[in-house]
């Protein structure tokens, strides 16, 4: 199975809050409804789409098994639709499937309990962080050039909210193969998307950035127009692309030392060490998983009392 999961700082719910909206929160977040997700349908809310609907049915009736005619009929939408969605529930972990008579296959919330069924996500989420660990620590052996004499730079603290995913990659270790391995990497992780890029993903501007500018000298900033000047792009280009590894906690922004007034911000590997940008990554996606079991706990107490 290809397994994904978004991660991101989510509130804990509040003890009244309904089920519905800890729901969408938790959807959205995880990434199973898409941060300004259309329907494109006749509905006017999100939870009156097909795939909310699809994740209430399951959740509110955790010991029932569905067959696809049923939820086809009772979402009164395609086989289609219903295949991508739980395509979806079941790539995030959360939905398994039984054999039925005549060889078609049924769906469930994974162990028939929404908890139960968090505890195999939580798993596939401890592998996967330990799978990126190594790939970080591939990636600073290779890239693991030292900073120059007198190099220095003041961090500066930003305050951009913390999000990635993770997910199921394949991980090489033979140098030749590196490069290869590394899109993959980073598409995991949701920095490369494969949609509107033109063109191979090893030659993007996304990854070009990453690979060829901040890693060969992780210790050394380099400021916002000298990355423009160097990948021959627009320098809100190459800013949008920096605030997703800020927000990804793999780089870090910094004060160049010099007597530039303002003094230049420069963005380089946080702590100039790929192993420990990954450390403080781990870290928050750990706090992101306490934060969605706690709305997970909220919806499964919230459906039983329903």
């Amino acid at each position: 199975m290809t397994f994904s999961l978004s991660l991101q700082d989510l509130p804990s719910p509040a003890p009244e809050e309904d089920w519905r909206t800890t729901a969408l929160r938790l959807l959205r977040a995880s990434g199973y409804l898409a941060e300004g997700y259309d329907p494109k349908t006749p509905v006017s809310k999100v939870t009156a789409s097909v795939p909310f609907r699809l994740f209430e049915t399951l959740v509110r009736a955790p010991d029932r098994t569905w067959s696809i005619e049923q939820l086809q009929e009772r979402l009164q939408t395609s086989p289609p639709t219903v295949y991508r969605h739980l395509g979806k529930l079941h790539r995030m972990g959360l939905l398994d499937t039984a054999g039925v008579e005549g060889g078609a296959r049924a769906y469930h919330l994974a162990h028939f309990e929404l908890p139960l069924a968090w505890e195999v996500t939580a798993a596939h989420v401890r592998g996967a962080l330990a799978r990126n660990a190594r790939m970080a620590d591939l990636l600073a052996e290779a890239f693991g050039a030292p900073a120059p004499e007198g190099a220095r730079a003041l961090p500066v603290q930003t305050a951009i909210p913390f999000w990635l995913t993770v997910g199921t990659f394949t991980l090489e270790r033979q140098r030749r193969k590196l490069r290869q391995c590394t899109v993959g990497w980073l598409e995991q992780l949701g920095y490369l998307d494969a949609r509107g890029t033109g063109g191979p993903l090893a030659r993007s501007m996304a990854f070009r950035l990453f690979w060829d500018c901040l890693l060969p000298q992780p210790q050394v900033p380099s400021s916002h127009e000298a990355l423009a000047s160097k990948l021959h792009t627009s320098k809100p280009s190459v800013g949008r692309h920096l605030h997703t590894l800020e927000s990804m906690m793999l780089i870090e922004r910094v004060t160049l030392d010099g007597q530039s007034r303002p003094p230049t911000k420069g963005y380089r590997i946080r702590y100039g060490d790929l192993r420990k940008a990954w450390q403080l990554s781990e870290a928050h996606a750990h706090v992101a998983m306490q934060s969605y079991k706690e709305n997970i706990l909220h919806l499964s107490a919230q459906a039983e009392g329903a």
